[in-house]
């Protein structure tokens, strides 16, 4: 703020204000503003709504892989769903099989799913629209990247559901879990059923993740060391 000399004058010329403040004549920088255009509103509104539904959904993974979901891998979650939000997928009408870059997303920087699960995972829907994860026979040696002394493996697996036509953002949750024997020899193919929602509007997000037990010194312990807790999601669907 500065005082004006002997002309006093009042209003604003080029970017300058004059105006009075407690009987004294001052003047000061027009401040600035920034407008919102019709499409940076949109795309702000488009954010609230993919940080309100990511929360939601990050919450429903929380149970089985508590460790790993902290304001950072959170944060990320939420851009990656803003990211595919705002190509405006809710306007089609057509069921996505695949939303980017969701599937494939990782809850851990220290290593991926994909590094440490080598099976193809299969997400189809059902007739009664819910969601059926199909895991073909394989050798858990074979596919299982595994630390030294590990004698099981449990593939932790949590799906969620949100209508995205409800201003509400209703999520649905369901999980399961399979338990590995880490052993040289083939497993049968299993199939779980995963009763959320798969309805038209409805997001279905599949998490799976793997928590090793290891034998040391004939005692069983579940590793904690972060180059061992591989956590990502398999399949994100559109329907």
């Amino acid at each position: 703020m500065a005082r004006q000399g002997n002309i006093k004058l009042r209003g604003t010329f080029d970017g300058i204000e004059f105006y009075e403040w407690n009987q004294v004549d001052c003047m000061r920088l027009k401040p600035r503003t920034n407008k919102q255009t019709r499409a940076t509103k949109a795309s702000a509104k488009i954010f609230g709504t993919a940080s309100r539904v990511g929360n939601k959904m990050t919450n429903t993974f929380k149970p089985a892989i508590p460790s790993l979901l902290d304001n950072r891998s959170r944060n990320y979650f939420v851009r990656s769903f803003n990211t595919w939000l705002q190509t405006r997928p809710l306007n089609t009408s057509a069921p996505l099989n695949e939303i980017a870059p969701v599937t494939g997303f990782q809850f851990n920087e220290q290593t991926s799913l994909n590094a440490r699960l080598k099976l193809a995972l299969s997400i189809t829907r059902t007739a009664n629209n819910t969601l059926l994860l199909s895991v073909p026979a394989f050798d858990p040696v074979d596919v299982i990247t595994a630390p030294a002394n590990t004698v099981v493996v449990e593939m932790r697996i949590v799906a969620c559901s949100c209508d995205m036509s409800n201003a509400e953002y209703l999520i649905e949750k369901c999980s399961a879990k399979m338990n590995i024997p880490y052993v040289n020899q083939q497993l049968p193919a299993q199939q779980f059923e995963l009763p959320v929602k798969a309805a038209p509007g409805n997001v279905s997000v599949v998490m799976v993740a793997l928590k090793y037990t290891v034998n040391r010194k004939g005692n069983l312990f579940e590793t904690n060391d972060m180059r061992w807790m591989p956590a990502g999601i398999v399949s994100g669907l559109y329907n």
